[in-house]
């Protein structure tokens, strides 16, 4: 019953904003459609659905960085060029925490408790070998961080992902 939210209204709505490039508009409209969703979902008893989702975002994310740092050809050049990203999946235990804690509010059932569980896995990487990687980054900007210090985040991200898509 969610879709029922969003009706031929809302649409014209946001798109004569988008016409006119009313930012402020589209933004507010957007905010209204979040909340009243927001609500909605939490009438239908659906925020388990929102908090599955939210880790799937999450994951997704992760695995769309973690691929493309795997997939690129180890060179000295790309190393340096792919320190963003790298440095970018190093960023993530913050999020990862609050996506953990977001979980753990919510309504327990199987599904919640599994993502929990898998989440609960990376965190434990993230306090651990990324953590010293991190450091080091932190004592020397020069750090290069090669692949295969990354091997453990990345069979956990891809294991995690492929767990979830099927």
């Amino acid at each position: 019953g969610d879709s029922t939210i969003y009706d031929d209204a809302h649409l014209q709505n946001c798109m004569g904003h988008i016409k006119n490039q009313d930012q402020e508009e589209i933004a507010k409209l957007l905010s209204e459609l979040f909340i009243t969703t927001s609500v909605q979902m939490e009438k239908g008893h659906h925020l388990n659905m929102a908090g599955l989702a939210l880790a799937g975002s999450f994951i997704e994310g992760l695995y769309q960085a973690v691929v493309t740092i795997d997939k690129t050809p180890a060179t000295e050049e790309n190393e340096r060029l792919l320190r963003p990203l790298v440095k970018v999946v190093l960023d993530q235990e913050p999020a990862l925490k609050e996506v953990i804690k977001v979980l753990k509010d919510l309504p327990n059932d199987d599904a919640i408790s599994t993502v929990v569980t898998e989440l609960q896995i990376l965190d434990i990487l993230y306090k651990g070998g990324l953590k010293e990687i991190d450091e080091k980054l932190k004592e020397n900007p020069n750090f290069v961080v090669k692949k295969h210090m990354l091997v453990d985040i990345d069979l956990e991200i891809k294991r995690i992902r492929q767990w979830i898509v099927e």
